[in-house]
């Protein structure tokens, strides 16, 4: 009960028309710095309004004042509890500015908006994600698997960026809010008790047993209220929320038309109604509530139009309804892929413009473009030699092809084939939908080859796969002649079909899959030898500061003969050890020092039965180093991006006495088994 008294002193101020026009202004001004200050004074004015503070936070994030969007998001969050797009702007913000250091709190925000928001994929993958870097794997696990049930073929968002200097900011000490209001009117005390009843039974985490049962008392709440109450707008949005949750839809439809009736002005309830009807098999009502929520300013809505747009062609329609999604106030869930479908829009209309204008002229040159498009160019493997630091983005793409393309697409044409000689056309049918359809096994093939070529030009390098790749070549051959059998797979007919549908999952499924596993393997997995790590030692002497030094002593000791295979990209191990022997030598030579260790042994953990393996870089140097220095980002001589990197790979590092030396920086690292590289891809190593 105190906690719902907490959120019954919430009462969020509505704008008055004056108020929303200087809102209007503020998100349609170019200039930055006038947007702020538009924003700063309403805020003043209407101290209580969500949507104010809400836009003050995303524009206080492009000025680059991150505290103070922290701020105004926060108490967004406060004043709106169950607004779920206040509380995923406020998680984002929380994992993506300090490193690492408060996704537990960024995880409970997307639990909150959860309890709201259910039915959004994007949100579980988020909150997925979050918990697999916090080493909660087994949620990590179920949020997958949640996201998998919504969105079978949905895109994967791209991880939240990290830095070493957001790390080292604390999170601001948040203002505290002004006088609550009044409840509203026409409700009485006991009922506006019960509605926050009802929140705090919806909002809180549960055991799994015990939530249906909670959810059940949020709704013997409801309906007190609903009695005294059947006008009260949040009564009924909590109510049809909760019934999402419990699968009952045909009621939760009930309950947001019965709000819609009594206040129109809610877009993004619009959007969660459209969920519910296209999810009871009404399609065209989905489509015309989207249009409804894209009219009254709800990204999401106006994200799924301008998407559908581009399939139909209409790429100045959708290039004006994106401009409006991104004048929108408040973080969406689609932001990454809105901006990935602007590129893609804009370079189809600059494609159209120039086509015009240069058709004569390409006709002639075609032959010829031909013949330098396939001699131009080069494979993969150069990309890996002269860019390790794309090895990551390599083994993501490349991993994703193989577990979304291959695996749970491809693997069925044997099935298919043994079908039609069969005669029975459906599996052919029904695997048609799955391999051609816009977000089908093809379609998504193609865009993760341009995402590899993209990510060759970022490195300066054009990726010629289709002619000069050992790898992809016989990939892309292989869903081009999939491709041209899209009619004969939709009539479900032929013998001839059945035969070249086995021959494509031979050249797809077996040694398609077998080679991208042996390429993802290669990026996500370091043999580890001694000639590796006598290869940075070695390059580390190389460099400026230490010419001159004259000859310095490593011991080095490798645990065995036999590589040691880990679970990490060559670059980050180099740069791991690059910079403590770095750290080392700088502080042996200062006392004159010039002994330094490089120790490697493998080891199994006490506790989980992990093997792991022991990097120890040991020196006598009287310098004093400390595990608290360490894991405060001790950046002096470069240990802030080490420990970075090995927080990344899965490890630990420390500082301990050793005998014979003065101390150790120990490294701890995850070794990797045979089989591992799709789970180093998938896993964010």
């Amino acid at each position: 009960r105190q906690e719902a008294r907490e959120l019954a002193g919430s009462g969020a101020q509505i704008l008055s028309s004056a108020q929303r026009n200087q809102l209007a202004a503020a998100r349609a001004e170019k200039d930055l710095e006038r947007s702020l200050e538009l924003l700063e004074t309403l805020v003043q004015q209407a101290s209580r309004s969500p949507e104010a503070w809400a836009a003050l936070s995303v524009t206080r994030e492009a000025a680059g004042d991150i505290v103070g969007a922290e701020q105004a998001a926060w108490l967004a969050t406060k004043l709106a509890p169950l607004e779920s797009a206040y509380l995923i702007r406020y998680g984002d913000l929380l994992a993506g500015y300090h490193a690492g250091r408060l996704d537990f709190d960024a995880i409970r925000a997307y639990e909150k908006a959860l309890s709201r928001q259910g039915s959004s994929a994007e949100l579980w993958y988020r909150k997925g994600r979050l918990e697999w870097r916090t080493g909660q794997l087994e949620a990590a696990i179920a949020s997958f698997r949640r996201y998998g049930v919504l969105a079978p073929q949905g895109p994967h968002a791209k991880e939240v960026r990290h830095t070493v200097a957001n790390f080292d900011r604390s999170l601001p000490e948040m203002p505290q809010l002004p006088a609550t209001q009044a409840k509203p009117d026409g409700v009485s005390a006991d009922a506006w008790l019960d509605f926050h009843v009802a929140m705090v039974y919806q909002l809180r985490q549960s055991e799994p047993g015990l939530r249906e049962e909670d959810l059940g008392h949020a709704l013997g709440r409801l309906d007190s209220v609903h009695e005294v109450a059947p006008a009260f707008v949040p009564a009924l949005n909590l109510k049809a929320s909760i019934l999402v949750e419990l699968g009952d839809l045909q009621n939760a439809r009930l309950a947001y038309e019965q709000s819609l009736s009594l206040d129109q002005a809610q877009p993004n309830l619009l959007v969660e109604l459209a969920q519910v009807v296209r999810q009871l098999g009404e399609d065209e009502e989905a489509d015309e509530l989207l249009h409804r929520a894209a009219d009254l300013g709800a990204t999401g809505a106006i994200f799924d139009i301008a998407n559908a747009a581009v399939e139909r062609g209409e790429l100045l329609l959708a290039r004006a309804l994106l401009d409006t999604y991104f004048s929108a106030p408040v973080s969406s869930l689609t932001h990454d892929r809105a901006v990935a479908l602007r590129e893609t829009v804009d370079r189809r209309i600059f494609a159209w413009k120039a086509g015009v204008g240069g058709g004569v002229a390409f006709v002639a040159l075609l032959p010829l473009l031909v013949l330098w498009r396939r001699r131009s160019g080069v494979a993969l493997s150069v990309l890996l030699e002269t860019a390790p630091g794309a090895y990551r983005d390599v083994a993501r793409i490349c991993s994703a092809i193989r577990h979304e393309v291959l695996k749970h697409n491809t693997t069925v044409l044997n099935s298919v084939a043994d079908a039609l000689e069969d005669r029975d056309p459906e599996p052919a049918r029904w695997a048609a939908e799955k391999l051609y359809s816009s977000r089908g096994a093809v379609a998504r093939f193609r865009g993760y080859i341009s995402d590899l070529e993209d990510l060759g030009l970022a490195h300066g390098l054009r990726l010629n796969l289709r002619h000069r790749d050992q790898v992809f070549s016989p990939l892309i051959q292989a869903m081009d002649r999939l491709a041209k059998n899209e009619r004969e797979m939709r009539t479900g007919v032929g013998r001839r079909l059945a035969n070249e549908l086995r021959v494509l999952s031979l050249a797809l499924n077996q040694q398609g899959y077998r080679r991208l596993g042996a390429l993802i393997r290669s990026v996500s997995i370091l043999e580890l030898d001694e000639a590796i790590l006598r290869g940075i030692w070695s390059e580390v002497l190389r460099e400026p500061a230490f010419k001159g030094v004259g000859e310095l002593e490593l011991n080095l000791d490798c645990d065995g003969r036999e590589p040691i295979l880990l679970r990490i990209y060559r670059g980050d191990l180099e740069d791991i050890l690059a910079n403590l022997l770095r750290n080392s030598i700088e502080a042996s030579l200062e006392c004159g020092s010039r002994r330094l260790g490089l120790y490697v042994a493998e080891e199994e953990d006490d506790v989980t039965g992990l093997e792991r393996v022991e990097l120890r870089v040991l020196d006598d140097a009287p310098k004093r180093i400390s595990t608290a220095m360490i894991r405060g980002r001790y950046i002096e001589h470069g240990l802030g991006l080490a420990v970075d990197l090995v927080s990344r790979n899965g490890g630990s590092v420390y500082v301990e006495d050793q005998p014979g030396w003065s101390k150790a920086t120990v490294v701890r690292l995850p070794r990797a088994e045979e089989g591992q590289e799709e789970q180093s891809a998938d896993s964010g190593h």
